[in-house]
């Protein structure tokens, strides 16, 4: 049975569209030889991906330089964008996503994402997240969302591990 047929199946399927970060919510990959037609994502110009993680509904990449851009939805400042605006549904998202600050010269060597956030490990082996945090996911002793509101990532300090 295709997924799109299954109860929650058309569900996820409409939800991870956006993770796709295509431009579009077009369904893809529920008719034969639609797999054939996806693209590459545009990670900036000459940009390539080092490593890549999925949350929920949102997806984040380490790029050849170290910096990391995420797309999908953003109801929790999962993308660690300074706001809550969902990217990649819409066309040209992709092509004007920002990088994530992550700090004065720092840059990523791992990403994991949780179900409406995400952490990186920096190049100093530092570890930040952001996004939900009602239970301390974020490690940053309260249960306050980061990278929803202009300035949290630059504020953002690394976990004390």
């Amino acid at each position: 049975m295709p997924l799109s047929s299954a109860g929650v199946g058309m569900l996820l399927v409409t939800l991870v569209l956006i993770i796709l970060g295509i431009d579009n919510v077009t369904i893809m990959g529920d008719n034969t030889g639609e797999m054939a037609q996806l693209t590459g994502i545009n990670l900036g110009t000459g940009r390539t991906a080092t490593a890549i993680a999925a949350g929920h509904y949102h997806s984040c990449a380490i790029l050849d330089n170290g910096s990391v851009k995420c797309w999908g939805l953003n109801n929790h400042g999962q993308l660690g964008i300074d706001s809550d605006t969902t990217k990649g549904n819409i066309s040209g998202d992709m092509a004007g996503l920002s990088s994530i600050n992550l700090g004065t010269g720092r840059t990523a060597t791992a990403i994991a994402a949780g179900g409406w956030h995400t952490c990186a490990l920096l190049d100093n082996a530092s570890v930040k997240c952001w996004g939900r945090n009602v239970h301390g996911q974020l490690g940053i002793d309260s249960t306050t969302t980061k990278g929803n509101i202009s300035g949290d990532m630059a504020d953002l300090t690394g976990i004390d591990l």
